[in-house]
């Protein structure tokens, strides 16, 4: 049991997730002497600075809908919006349904689908919904080319096998390479970072800071007596 000093009030509790005593030894907080802070801190201002107050926000709810209208002579059946930014990017892409489909199947070993792309066909993987309302209207019309373009396309995506995981496949593949060399200074930079903090002393006087006043802040309740 620590010695925190019993507060003059109640005070706002300090989130945290609390180390389990037994698994303290070989971290950080090992050798932390944060019972040795409470006669720096001045516990009357903590009082006044962190003093519990009840206030509720009322948060507004925000609704869409959905609505299905005919495009020309042709049917959709997804969101308008989604429809439009789904045609945008069939008119970036350039190829037909059947070129896109051909390049998935063989993992575009051809690069017909730059990476770009393949980010932005990611927004329009259709979801369960989106294939059943689709695979009902083509149902009901015995042929699928009653779809305006944007409802064809996902459409026709959702018959290539494993479509999704294809073409995430395909994106990590293309991005791997630049998003390494991206990554491995700031890996560098924190390695010698961690090696840094492990040895400050300044560091660990921060850490038995954060701990007491947490401890304080925390008296009596589920989150205090932290170690």
């Amino acid at each position: 049991q620590k010695r925190v000093p019993k507060p003059s009030g109640p005070l706002k509790t300090f989130n945290w997730l609390k180390l389990n005593e037994a698994k303290v030894k070989g971290t950080a907080w090992e050798f932390i002497e944060d019972e040795k802070m409470y006669k720096q801190l001045d516990l009357e201002d903590i009082a006044t600075t962190f003093a519990s107050c009840s206030q509720k926000d009322d948060e507004p709810d925000f609704y869409s809908t959905i609505s299905r209208r005919s495009r020309d002579a042709q049917i959709s059946v997804i969101d308008p919006r989604r429809y439009q930014n789904c045609t945008i990017m069939l008119s970036k892409l350039k190829l037909s349904h059947r070129e896109i489909r051909n390049a998935l199947l063989a993992m575009d070993d051809k690069g017909k689908l730059p990476k770009d792309m393949i980010e932005q066909m990611l927004k329009f993987v259709p979801s369960k919904d989106e294939i059943t309302l689709l695979r009902n209207t083509v149902s009901r019309h015995n042929s699928p080319s009653v779809l305006a373009l944007a409802d064809r396309y996902l459409y026709e995506m959702a018959q290539i096998p494993r479509f999704e995981p294809r073409l995430r496949s395909l994106y990590i593949i293309r991005t791997f390479q630049e998003r390494y060399d991206s990554l491995m200074p700031h890996i560098h930079s924190v390695i010698k970072a961690s090696i840094a903090l492990s040895s400050s002393k300044k560091f660990k006087q921060l850490l038995a800071l954060v701990l007491a006043i947490g401890n304080h802040l925390n008296y009596g309740k589920r989150n205090g007596n932290a170690f």
